[in-house]
């Protein structure tokens, strides 16, 4: 037997007999025990040729063939699709019925990331029977998606209404894409509807269920092309009579509603006169009591009527208009009396 008394094949029993006067005359022979069990014996006879007898019996003897059962598990288990995203730890159970479990591995922790890793556990009875078992296809991947925007670009400015396509992807290099979703199908145009700053977000799920979100700014601003005669753009500076009413036209393409201004605007902030500017006299003004801001659908055009100050003679004033879309647009004027 081994060191834990146990045979794991069959064990032949034999018997030597010895009669130092009249002699030996039977002996029993050997014998083989197939059969598994524990605490077998087997019983020999010697008889002389005196007729005189004895018994030897070999007990305690222990046979076990068969090899123990073992089997293994994984903690956590995967999701639907197949895929951890944490460590997973594989365990093993191990049973023998006759001789016992000897050995049984333990636990082992796999951390790596990889599609299908595999653990083997190994079994062992006191008879020194071993028994294998794989738990195979665990695939770990820890590691969140990628989002990449194209369009619309972080911190893009837009027009009103304006055509953009939306151009965005998702990538996982191990289980790949679950899903890749934003506010509009890739491909679709985004939200240029209303003026402001808005965002754009896509989120990610990959076969294992990490996640990741990417988000982009961009703004929305009304399609601006200018101040319309009789006032010029910078760099030319308007000349007017102080304490005229100076129509100031512009075009947002499209009747956007009265209330395009920013609050505390448009004002008429006071600059330094330099001389050697480009100046132009403007060249119509109309009677008002006071400013105020109306739309001509026939050329499309916002006429905001700007009533200047008799005391601003001989300064020079900046017009701003801030619109609700935050953007600022400036004349620069010249008065005189």
């Amino acid at each position: 037997p081994n060191a834990n008394g146990w045979n794991n094949t069959d064990v032949t029993v034999s018997f030597t007999c010895d009669d130092n006067l009249s002699g030996v005359a039977s002996c029993s022979g050997p014998v083989t025990l197939s059969d598994e069990g524990a605490g077998q014996s087997v019983t020999g006879t010697a008889v002389d040729n005196a007729g005189n007898s004895a018994t030897a019996t070999v007990s305690g003897i222990n046979i076990d063939k068969t090899a123990p059962t073992i089997t293994g598990s994984r903690s956590p288990a995967p999701n639907a699709n197949g895929w951890n995203n944490t460590d997973v730890t594989v365990s093993f159970t191990c049973d023998d019925n006759l001789s016992g479990v000897a050995s049984c591995s333990g636990p082992v922790t796999l951390s790596d990331e990889g599609a299908g890793q595999s653990v083997t556990g190994t079994a062992v009875d006191n008879a020194g029977n071993s028994a294998t078992a794989t738990v195979s296809g665990i695939n770990i991947d820890k590691t969140a998606p990628t989002i990449t925007i194209t369009t619309p670009a972080d911190g893009a400015t837009y027009t009103l209404n304006q055509s953009v396509a939306a151009s965005y992807s998702c990538s996982d290099s191990l289980s790949g894409v679950a899903s890749c979703t934003g506010p509009v199908p890739n491909g679709s145009n985004i939200d240029t509807s209303t003026v402001g700053s808005k965002t754009f977000t896509v989120n990610a799920t990959d076969n294992a269920g990490n996640t990741a979100t990417k988000t982009h700014s961009y703004r929305v601003i009304y399609s601006w092309a200018g101040f319309f005669r009789p006032v010029d753009n910078p760099p030319i500076v308007n000349v007017a009579k102080a304490g005229s009413a100076i129509p100031v036209k512009f075009s947002l393409s499209g009747f956007q509603g009265m209330n395009i201004f920013a609050s505390g605007y448009p004002r008429a902030v006071q600059t330094n006169c330099s001389s050697g500017e480009l100046t132009d006299v403007i060249d119509e003004t109309v009677t008002a009591g006071g400013s105020s801001l109306n739309y001509d659908p026939l050329v499309d055009q916002y006429i905001y009527v700007w009533k200047t100050d008799k005391a601003w003679a001989g300064q020079c004033r900046q017009l701003q208009v801030q619109l609700v879309d935050g953007t600022l647009h400036v004349a620069n004027f010249r008065f005189t009396k």
